[in-house]
């Protein structure tokens, strides 16, 4: 082999690492992509479900007995106070199977571990807004209640936001 066969062939070994280099990067990069989507995913489908699960339940602990007295339909006063909501005595605020009304869920924390490959911590928080700034909490009672569930993982990227507002209709 002459002293060019030998520059050339070492050429082509250069060009070839290179290429196998950003190949490999690329690979290893739009796998980074697809397990962060999956993991979004993955955080939606957590967070729809606890707020599915929480629009199921009544709007506040008093509702069904002020729908019996149609003289107290409308009072504002007898839903639970701001400073309040969350679980009431009987309920596990461990174990959503035992909430009976939506802001039971206010500070329910929980972990998922249903995805081998990722542990999901979630977060939820619950309170009163006004209709007309529905992205500020109020300190008084109001027939909206909002739910905004966190979910993260040390394995995602982002931390995910889902909210929800269930409103209160009497006639």
């Amino acid at each position: 082999m002459t002293s060019i066969q030998m520059i050339l062939a070492l050429g082509a070994m250069i060009l070839l690492t290179i290429l196998i280099t950003n190949v490999n990067k690329n690979s290893l990069h739009t796998e980074d992509v697809m397990y962060d989507s999956n993991f979004g995913i993955t955080a939606t489908s957590i967070a729809s479900s606890i707020i599915e699960s929480a629009t199921k339940l009544k709007f506040d602990n008093v509702t069904d007995t002020i729908a019996l007295d149609p003289n107290k339909a409308g009072d504002l006063n007898l839903l639970t106070t701001p400073g309040v909501l969350g679980p009431e005595a009987g309920e596990d605020p461990n174990d959503p199977s035992t909430f009976n009304d939506f802001d039971d869920f206010d500070e329910y924390t929980a972990a998922d571990s249903s995805m081998p490959s990722a542990i999901f911590n979630i977060y939820c928080k619950v309170g009163y807004v006004d209709p007309a700034t529905p992205d500020v909490v109020v300190n008084s009672r109001t027939y909206h209640k909002k739910i905004t569930v966190k979910v993260w993982s040390e394995s995602m990227k982002d931390t995910m936001y889902q909210s929800n507002i269930f409103s209160y209709w009497y006639f």
